[in-house]
């Protein structure tokens, strides 16, 4: 039987949700945000780490 390999695409963008509180409830949401959620935000440290991360990767696919 022969292997299939998938070919995963390069990101082409990259973001932060900064909550999973949201005024929507889209039965589609790929984050499973809602209105009914506590309004945790993402702590300036971990947003930074994500950021650096996002950097590096954009960085090295422009240069």
């Amino acid at each position: 039987m022969k292997r299939m390999i998938l070919k995963i695409p390069e990101p082409v963008s990259g973001g932060i949700l900064l909550t999973y509180k949201c005024n929507s409830q889209c039965r589609h949401c790929m984050y499973a945000c809602s209105p009914k959620l506590k309004a945790d935000w993402i702590s300036i440290s971990d947003a930074e780490k994500v950021l650096r991360n996002l950097s590096k990767i954009f960085e090295e696919k422009i240069s």
